[in-house]
């Protein structure tokens, strides 16, 4: 009977909070709510912040991927239309 009422879904909560957000978010049980978390603000505020600067990190590698794919591209259209340009020139 004991092993019936244990808490499942709080435990892992927590757990998957502290060990797999970065930074984690520290949790504690409510007192008279043992089914209710409470987070502090300032860990949430850590965490979104961290989230806002991957984020930024992930767009400036996005941007430098398309700035070299495009020139690629650019660089060989531009290639393309000179050899046009003198064969045209030449018939």
């Amino acid at each position: 009977s004991f092993y019936q009422m244990r808490p499942v879904i709080r435990p892992e909560i927590q757990r998957m909070l502290t060990e797999e957000f970065y930074p984690p978010l520290n949790t504690a049980s409510m007192p008279g709510n043992m089914g209710a978390l409470r987070v502090p603000a300032e860990d949430i505020q850590a965490w979104a912040t961290h989230q806002r600067q991957q984020r930024g990190v992930k767009m400036l590698a996005v941007a430098g991927a398309l700035k070299n794919l495009s020139s690629g591209i650019l660089q060989r259209s531009l290639k393309r239309s000179i050899n046009r340009g003198g064969r045209e020139k030449q018939q």
